[in-house]
């Protein structure tokens, strides 16, 4: 079964942001905007792994 995962567009989204906080060399804000980042991925891939797949 394939299991759905955040929209491509978000995650493009996501991932500009990302690179504009860190492009503009503030260590503070970058690493919060990566931090959040990385939480919500661990979140997800918790969920993919460990939730019956009907769940999502």
């Amino acid at each position: 079964m394939f299991h759905q995962i955040d929209d491509p567009t978000s995650v493009w989204e996501e991932h500009r942001r990302l690179y504009e906080t860190i492009a503009a060399a503030d260590p503070e804000a970058a690493a919060a905007c990566a931090l959040r980042h990385v939480r919500h991925y661990r979140e997800v891939a918790l969920r993919l792994l460990f939730e019956a797949p009907d769940t999502y």
